[in-house]
């Protein structure tokens, strides 16, 4: 997983094509979608696992806030774009 995510955060941090270049940009981001749906299939995944060995409640709210935490303060925030998300979050975490 890690070389997925070194992969994904080296991508984002040099545009390698001219702006002009709308087809070559899209076959970028298609790129970029499908590393995350890996990602997210590799999580849902250990998400089942946990599930399976967990005795308790399923859903903790004191966890998903942590996490809700932990991945607004990794860099680059800019807290401008999302100001109005981060505040809904804040009153009502489970959406």
């Amino acid at each position: 997983m890690q070389s997925d995510l070194q992969a994904l955060s080296n991508d984002k941090a040099e545009p390698a094509l001219a702006a002009g270049d709308l087809s070559e940009l899209r076959a970028n981001l298609d790129s970029i979608d499908d590393a995350i749906h890996d990602l997210l299939m590799r999580r849902a995944e250990v998400v089942s696992h946990i599930a399976s060995v967990k005795t308790g409640a399923a859903l903790r709210p004191g966890r998903e806030a942590a996490i809700i935490r932990r991945l607004l303060a990794r860099p680059p925030w800019r807290p401008h774009a999302c100001q109005r998300d981060r505040a809904d979050l804040a009153r009502n975490p489970r959406g």
